[in-house]
């Protein structure tokens, strides 16, 4: 899943970007990330295969269970108002996680769509992510092209 990024830096970044992540979130908030992915992949109106796969390795990753058919219902059992203020209230440890994991789902089907870099800015905004907290992952990792 990860392996779409390219660090400027060595791997380990990556490592630490996914490593004990079981713990890092609380079930409340790995589900507003589930339920924001979910909606970013969906921005295009098209839940490509490769966009299911990253999702279900998200999941994996957070140990966040998911049935054998993603189950719409769901995601949409937490409204997206409530998703974007629970993602506010994560610390900057957790939003850095957040975003590489975001930007990666808008490149897992090979194409970043305007419909899906429109969603990520417009989650990240209300989120209160900062142009400096986008700029300083990005100049970690080369994975942010058409976001300015």
């Amino acid at each position: 899943m990860f392996s779409i990024f390219k660090t400027k830096s060595q791997p380990e970044v990556l490592i630490d970007h996914v490593d004990d992540f079981n713990n890092f979130f609380d079930e409340e908030q790995k589900k507003a990330i589930m339920v924001s992915l979910f909606a970013i992949a969906n921005a295009d109106d098209e839940f490509h295969d490769k966009e299911r796969a990253f999702f279900r390795e998200t999941a994996g990753i957070l140990n966040y269970e998911l049935g054998e058919e993603i189950v719409i219902a769901e995601m949409l059992s937490m409204d997206q108002r409530k998703a974007i203020k629970v993602i506010k209230g994560f610390n900057d440890k957790q939003k850095e996680w957040y975003l590489i994991t975001v930007l990666g789902m808008v490149h897992a089907d090979g194409k970043a769509v305007d419909e899906e870099l429109q969603k990520v800015l417009k989650i990240l905004k209300k989120a209160g992510m900062s142009r400096a907290q986008i700029a300083s992952v990005k100049e970690r990792f080369d994975l942010f092209k058409g976001l300015a």
